[in-house]
This record gives structure tokens, C-alpha cells and sequence, in this order.
């Protein structure tokens, strides 16, 4: 069971998610208990194996739990979201089977309570700088070129939502001398870039400028130099 902030009211600590799913807010009402049942229950089995196609070691994927779980021969991978206090609250999962849905991503769990993906991680951190990258494998990406050493965080659902996301973050993240936004290198990526810049204070936030699409791009490529400047340079 976690106590969470409620997204439909001001009662901080009310909201009660529960070991099965259920969710009930205790100031307003709102949630699942004795209403609808739970919700999709995430998935279990799932393992953290190291991702060589996308340069990741093991040392990394463990670090974010970001998990691989296999039906029929088909690799499903699983970013899994946490509370700040480390529960395991919700599931992205990248490349669904077809059967399942058409779509490429499949989201469990109470989706609309989750932060920023990796957060959980970096509450302690110092705050000197953050990174803020469109995707979870981007954000695994950039932690492991900096050797886990600078807080790396990613949006939960791309660029499109970019700045309605981080929105909700900005007390946390303000909290960092420097907030790096490292978006995808396409239009959608930088135009979500820019509606994100006016959110911060202006000598707070800086740009990353890649040659390629992403940091996972980059990384697949061995152009890890090259993105470990671009992260330390701005």
C-alpha cells in the first residue's frame, strides 16, 4: 500500500493505492475501491537482461528495472514506474504482441499518478543538473554514457504531452541549478522542446544538440564520446 498525492484534490496523502490495484482517495472520493475493481494488474516473470542491441548493459537496465518479459519468442520490454518511495505503481510496455493491440506502446496500472520516469532514483541526488529525455530507453541511454552520476530522467508518454508532464514536476525540478532538455532531434521533439523552455527560469534550462535522432541513437551507433560532450557541453 502507498499513500500518493491526489491528482483531483488537495489532500496530500489521501490517495491509497493498494496492493491489488485499487486506488480510493480518501479526501474527495475519487478511485476504484468498491466501484470498478482494479485495474489492469501489471505484469509479473519479467527479468532485467542486458539489451545489446541497444548498447545497454545489465548494470543499467537493473538500475531503472527496466524489464524484458517473453511470449511465444516475442521480447516485450517493460519500463516499469515507481513511487519516490520505490513501489512499483505502473507499466509501459514497448512492443506489445500484435494480438494484444496494434498500438507500440501498452500502458498497466494507474497510469495518470506516475512522475517522470527514473525519479524515484534521484531524490536524494545532489542538485546541481538534471537531464530530461522523450523516452525511457533515451533516459537509460544518457545515465549509462554518464556513469550513473547525473540524475536522468525521461517523459512517461513522448513529446506530445512534453510540457503538460514536466508541468506537473516543476516544483522537483526547479529544485536543480541546471535543467537540461534532451528531446528527440525531429520536429515533433523540438517542437515540444520549445514549449517546455518558457516553463523554467531562463538560466536554469539548456538545450542538448545531437548529430542523430536520440540518445539511444547515438549510443547504438558507438558515438558515445559524442553524446557524453553534447550532455556536458549544452
Amino acid at each position: 500500500m502507498a499513500h500518493l498525492t491526489c491528482p483531483n484534490c488537495p489532500h496530500e496523502g489521501s490517495f491509497v493505492f493498494y496492493d491489488n490495484n485499487q486506488l480510493y482517495c480518501f479526501g474527495c472520493r475519487l478511485g476504484t475501491l468498491d466501484k470498478t475493481g482494479p485495474l489492469h494488474p501489471l505484469l509479473t516473470g519479467a527479468h532485467c537482461e542486458a539489451l545489446p542491441q541497444r548498447g545497454l548493459t545489465l548494470e543499467t537496465v537493473q538500475k531503472f528495472n527496466y524489464q524484458v518479459k517473453y511470449f511465444a519468442g516475442h521480447p516485450i520490454g517493460i519500463a516499469n514506474y515507481h513511487t519516490p518511495s520505490g513501489k512499483k505503481i505502473a507499466q509501459k510496455l514497448r512492443n506489445p504482441q500484435p494480438r494484444i493491440t496494434t498500438e507500440k506502446y501498452l500502458f498497466l496500472g494507474p497510469f495518470f499518478l506516475v512522475g517522470l520516469y527514473g525519479e524515484w532514483l534521484w531524490h536524494s541526488a545532489a542538485k546541481k543538473k538534471v537531464i530530461i529525455t522523450e523516452g525511457e530507453l533515451d533516459t537509460l541511454s544518457v545515465s549509462q554514457v554518464l556513469d550513473h552520476q547525473c540524475p536522468v530522467v525521461s517523459l512517461p508518454n513522448g513529446s506530445g504531452a512534453a510540457s503538460k508532464h514536466i508541468s506537473t514536476r516543476l516544483k522537483w525540478l526547479n529544485g536543480f541549478d541546471e535543467i537540461m532538455l534532451c528531446f528527440d532531434q525531429d520536429e515533433p521533439g523540438q517542437k515540444a522542446v520549445n514549449a517546455c523552455i518558457p516553463l523554467f527560469p531562463p538560466d536554469k534550462v539548456t538545450v542538448a544538440k545531437l548529430p542523430l535522432k536520440d540518445a539511444s541513437e547515438m549510443l547504438q551507433a558507438g558515438r558515445e564520446q559524442e553524446l557524453e560532450q553534447a550532455l556536458i557541453g549544452g
